[in-house]
């Protein structure tokens, strides 16, 4: 047990041996980690159009375009090692893979949701193209964004919140973990 705990934690003095294994370790928790953000976005968008059977097109990353699922999750993986090798700090690199990656995921299911066009990098330079539509919309439909939003709060959001509990929980231990270093 001391030897895993040598491993998982690295304190000082720790053996070379079981440094090069917590080293391991640290590699395989921070590329899964950044696997679990990219496939809770992967989850957002396979969940954001209403008219497309979610749980096969979910499906269809897997197993008909593996390529679609590697490009996807290939960023927060990055992100994460960029901010580990930046900060040095598991957390740090979790939260700052996590919070752009879900946030723009999120920007995406709700514009999906709301207009029924994708998140695209020319939204990105609008300033008040949403907040214009948005009101025109709600002008002429205020019952559809009422629905549209009770239907996400009840049914789809609990699922994706769930897994991002997972994922949060998931980067605790492990930074808890490594923090127990010193």
């Amino acid at each position: 047990m001391t030897r895993l705990r040598a491993v998982l934690l690295a304190p000082p003095g720790t053996q070379p041996k079981l440094l090069r294994w917590h080293h391991v370790w640290l590699a395989f928790a921070l590329t899964g980690l950044g696997f679990c953000v990219g496939v809770l976005t992967l989850m957002l968008a396979a969940t954001a159009y209403l008219k497309l059977n979610s749980t096969d097109l979910f499906l269809s990353y897997f197993l008909l375009e593996p390529m679609l699922l590697l490009l996807n999750v290939l960023p927060p993986i990055l992100l994460i090692w960029f901010f580990y090798f930046l900060t040095r700090r598991a957390w740090a690199a979790f939260l700052g893979s996590f919070l752009p990656c879900v946030g723009l995921a999120l920007v995406n299911y709700f514009k999906i949701r709301l207009r029924g066009d994708p998140l695209l990098a020319a939204d990105l330079r609008l300033d008040d193209v949403f907040v214009t539509g948005a009101h025109t919309a709600w002008y002429y439909a205020p019952g559809a964004y009422l629905r549209e939003y009770i239907g996400v709060l009840t049914y789809r959001l609990p699922l994706n919140i769930g897994v991002g509990i997972f994922c949060v929980v998931a980067a605790v231990a492990m930074a808890w973990a490594t923090s127990r270093v010193g």
